[in-house]
């Protein structure tokens, strides 16, 4: 649980961010003389305290002057140098090292180097076990705003409603709760990957997809079955093989105990890169050649695992650093205005067609 002391924002906080902004949009312009700090103080109805470590902020930061006997002054070496910069916290879930070749992690961390001039300063968290994260233990409140990289629970979704600290999910959280999110559209991509192979000729494709009970699997499901559905094929449960749990040795005893109860498959559409690694080893093992007897894409484009098995590997591309880049978006928006309504978007993922799905 999201302790509540944890994250809320203080009224200091509050009101150097509100004033920073004014500055930086022009309401204040350079050279102008800013209200009193009695006069803020009512404005903003806050302490004069308040007010004065705002501006002591500011200060700091070479926004504003202060010259004795006449006022505070907005300066244009602050607004012309330093950049509105918000510190922002990145929980991305996670059991092995961020690295080049997990496509989620490494397409995050190419959204964060793209929009480097976009006025956040990240820091990145790696949640290795939800039920274990030290939530309570983090100083939340000394961030502006937070980009969540997994499926909220409820509870923890409403917590972070209640306290009111700015944050965007990059997954629709559990439930029907009103958050902004950036998602990406995992039911068309596994549509366009399906569709792929029955265009090809394929008339009998399995998906072995991750934990049947996730949000995002249970897209990837619903779009295979569409694109059946369309093409006359039967969408048959038996279609669907679940991995679980996921992990390089625990995924090649599911493949080799589930694919020989399964005969008479001509494609797979496989999530993940374990499950891609121990698939296409056994197919090998078994003779079966590929694209010639069984077509393969895998979902999501991992590179190690094409180069690992000297196959190029159709793959289902997912745009994550576009999906962080439109989050950080709208998270700016919601750091500048609490008011601000929630929004909710979807981003599409491409379909690199490659030799392990062509048509021979």
């Amino acid at each position: 649980m999201i302790k509540h002391a944890a994250v809320s924002r203080n009224k200091n906080d509050s009101l150097f961010l509100e004033l920073q902004e004014a500055i930086r949009q022009g309401h204040f312009p350079v050279g102008t003389r800013i209200p009193t700090e009695r006069e803020l103080a009512v404005n903003y109805a806050c302490s004069r305290a308040t007010v004065r470590s705002s501006l002591r902020k500011l200060e700091e930061l070479k926004f504003i002057e202060r010259v004795r006997g006449s006022g505070t002054y907005v300066r244009e070496t602050g607004c012309r140098e330093q950049a509105v910069c918000y510190r922002v916290a990145i929980f991305l879930e996670g059991k092995g090292t961020l690295g080049e070749d997990d496509p989620f992690y490494s397409r995050i961390l190419s959204g964060l180097f793209q929009d480097g001039k976009m006025g956040f300063l990240p820091e990145i968290h790696q949640v290795r076990s939800r039920e274990s994260f030290p939530w309570s233990e983090l100083d939340l409140s000394s961030y502006a705003g937070l980009i969540i990289g997994f499926q909220l629970s409820r509870e923890e979704g409403e917590d972070l409603n209640r306290v009111g600290i700015p944050f965007v999910a990059l997954e629709k959280p559990e439930g029907d709760l009103s958050v902004s999110y950036v998602a990406v559209d995992n039911r068309t991509g596994a549509g366009i990957a399906t569709e792929h192979l029955l265009e090809s000729g394929r008339r009998n494709p399995l998906f072995l997809c991750g934990e049947t009970s996730l949000h995002m699997n249970r897209n990837k499901i619903c779009g295979f079955f569409e694109a059946l559905e369309k093409a006359g094929v039967s969408a048959d449960p038996e279609r669907i093989v679940e991995i679980v749990p996921y992990d390089e040795k625990a995924t090649a005893e599911i493949i080799r105990r589930e694919l020989p109860e399964r005969a008479g498959f001509d494609s797979l559409l496989i999530y993940g890169d374990w499950a891609t690694w121990a698939t296409v080893n056994y197919l090998r093992e078994r003779g079966m050649r590929i694209p010639e007897d069984v077509a393969v894409i895998m979902y999501d484009e991992f590179n190690w695992v094409s180069r690992a098995l000297e196959l190029p590997l159709t793959s289902v591309r997912q745009p994550h650093a576009e999906q962080l880049r439109t989050a950080l978006a709208i998270l700016m928006r919601k750091i500048r205005d609490m008011h601000q309504p929630q929004v909710v978007q979807t981003i599409q993922p491409t379909l690199l067609v490659r030799r392990s799905s062509m048509n021979y």
